[in-house]
């Protein structure tokens, strides 16, 4: 995967904010952690047309980042990209999303709840990925169940360590 972290990267790039990502050393550095995977979609010319970062942790498979190119959204891609994901696991799925506050958040909840992810509104914050950021607030969304607010702490200490050595 280390000879096609840039084409990823630049992917990445254009799909997350800055304070949404780690700078580029600092990410490519993930693809040595025995927990991080990524897993890609490519065309037919074999661009990489799509990408998944999942940490495979103890308690869940937790989805850092999932972007499919601009060029290729709306064709049923990114659907068809988690269906597969979805299937390939014992475990619940955890990510993250933004607070329905702008039309682009709905429209990604609302992409994760036709797949069959449910919304947790409980208190999380993803941790500055960069130094000198503030934390984002966020909502967390799980497959194939809702995660009770009291159980949510065992998935959240899991995230914790093992992405933020918190």
């Amino acid at each position: 995967m280390h000879q096609h972290f840039d084409e990823i990267h630049d992917l990445m790039e254009q799909a997350f904010p800055e304070s949404e990502r780690r700078i580029y050393e600092e990410q490519k550095e993930l693809l040595d952690h025995p927990n991080y995977e990524l897993v890609i979609k490519r065309n037919d010319h074999d661009k990489i047309i799509a990408f998944m970062a999942i940490w495979n942790l103890e308690t869940c498979r937790f989805i850092e980042h999932f972007a499919v190119d601009s060029s290729m959204r709306g064709h049923g891609i990114g659907g068809k990209f988690m269906s597969e994901i979805m299937e390939d696991t014992s475990k619940p799925i955890i990510l993250e999303v933004e607070h329905p506050d702008t039309t682009n958040a709905k429209r990604r909840i609302s992409f994760y709840e036709n797949l069959g992810y449910h919304l947790n509104e409980v208190d999380y914050a993803q941790p500055p990925l960069r130094e000198g950021e503030a934390e984002v607030p966020l909502y967390v969304m799980s497959y194939p169940e809702q995660v009770p607010s009291h159980e949510f702490d065992d998935y959240k200490n899991d995230i914790f360590s093992t992405l933020y050595d918190m």
